[in-house]
C-alpha cells in the first residue's frame, strides 16, 4: 500500500511540476485601446483577415488622437515594448513617463521614439500615447512587445488613414 501512495504522490508532483513549467509560458500580449480625439468621439476599429491589419476609422487633419498599449507577459517577465511608423506621416509622443514609471524602464529606453526596454520583474505596462496627422493618406503603425517567455515575440500593425479635415476642403 505505502508503494501504491508513495507511486501517486510520485505522479501527482511530477505533473503538477510539468503543469508550472508550461503554465510559464505564454505569448506576450499586445492590446490597443480605442482610439478617441480630443473632441471626445471614439473612432471605429476594424480587422481585415486576408493582410491580418487591423484598422482604424479616417483620422482627420487638425485631429489629436489618444490611445493606450498595453503589454502583458502574463506569468512571464516583459523585455521590451516597440512602436515604430513613418514620422513624415504621422507624429507620435507619450505623456511624460511618472517617477514610478521610469523605475521600470532600462537606460536603453528611447522614449522619443517610443521603443521601451524594461528591467526584470514586470509584466505588464500600461503607455498612454498621442498620434497627430501631419499629411493625408495611409499610414501603419508597428507595435511589437517582447518577453523572456520562448514565444518571446508577438507584434501588431494598425493602419491609419488620415484625410483632410472639413475645413480644409
Amino acid at each position: 500500500m505505502n508503494k501504491k501512495l508513495a507511486f501517486v504522490l510520485a505522479s501527482v508532483a511530477f505533473l503538477l511540476t510539468g503543469c508550472f513549467e508550461w503554465e510559464s509560458e505564454y505569448t506576450p500580449s499586445l492590446t490597443v485601446t480605442s482610439f478617441v480625439t480630443t473632441s471626445g468621439d471614439t473612432l471605429k476599429n476594424y480587422y481585415n483577415s486576408e493582410t491580418n491589419i487591423h484598422g482604424v476609422d479616417t483620422i482627420l487633419m487638425g485631429d489629436t488622437v489618444s490611445f493606450t498599449v498595453i503589454s502583458e507577459s502574463f506569468a512571464n517577465n516583459l523585455v521590451s515594448t516597440y512602436i515604430d511608423w513613418d514620422s513624415t506621416m504621422v507624429k507620435l509622443w507619450t505623456i511624460t513617463p511618472t517617477d514610478d514609471f521610469m523605475k521600470i524602464l532600462q537606460p536603453t529606453t528611447n522614449i522619443d521614439i517610443l521603443h521601451f526596454d524594461y528591467v526584470t520583474g514586470y509584466n505588464l505596462t500600461l503607455i498612454p500615447v498621442k498620434l497627430t496627422p501631419l499629411k493625408t493618406g495611409n499610414s501603419q503603425l508597428k507595435f511589437q512587445v517582447l518577453s523572456d517567455s520562448k514565444f518571446a515575440e508577438k507584434s501588431g500593425i494598425i493602419e491609419v488613414r488620415v484625410a483632410e479635415s472639413k475645413s480644409e476642403k
